[in-house]
């Protein structure tokens, strides 16, 4: 009882007004009850997007940040967040994708450090490269097109 009432003080603490007293009954205004004659048959799942998987897999492992849930007994603390996801990889369950979702298909591919920064410097050095050429042309030909547009005025 000791307990409860220090958790409760540091809880006021910590949270002072922004501290509230959630209802847990649900005071529902229509309760509805299932006619004799309806019935459910599940639904056959053949498969899921990329952002499907994600948000199904969020809400799995829902975790909160910060909330007025405190640990301890002497000395309240915030508690500690696990990590529930893989680097390299955008979802656990890659096996509910859809087979031919084209995002789900390159998020099956889970890329290293060293690959992903060799395509993103292939791509940097690309567009380097198309820059460097194609821009001098460009102004080049803007040139020539202003002087043929004066020429034929004057």
């Amino acid at each position: 009882n000791e307990l409860l009432i220090k958790l409760r003080d540091f809880k006021q603490y910590f949270f002072g007004k922004f501290l509230v007293r959630v209802p847990i009954l649900k005071f529902d205004r229509h309760i509805d009850q299932p006619l004799a004659s309806s019935k459910a048959k599940p639904i056959k799942k053949t498969g899921a997007t990329l952002a499907q998987v994600a948000l199904a897999e969020a809400e799995k492992h829902a975790h909160r940040e910060i909330g007025q849930h405190l640990t301890g007994l002497m000395i309240p603390k915030v508690a500690e967040i696990e990590e529930v996801t893989q680097p390299g990889r955008a979802v656990l369950q890659q096996s509910l994708l859809e087979k031919n979702d084209p995002i789900g298909a390159a998020a099956k591919k889970s890329d290293s450090s060293p690959l992903a920064s060799m395509k993103i410097g292939s791509v940097l050095l690309f567009s380097g490269l198309i820059t460097y050429y194609a821009v001098p042309l460009l102004i080049e030909g803007v040139h020539y097109i202003m002087n043929k547009l004066l020429r034929s005025i004057s």
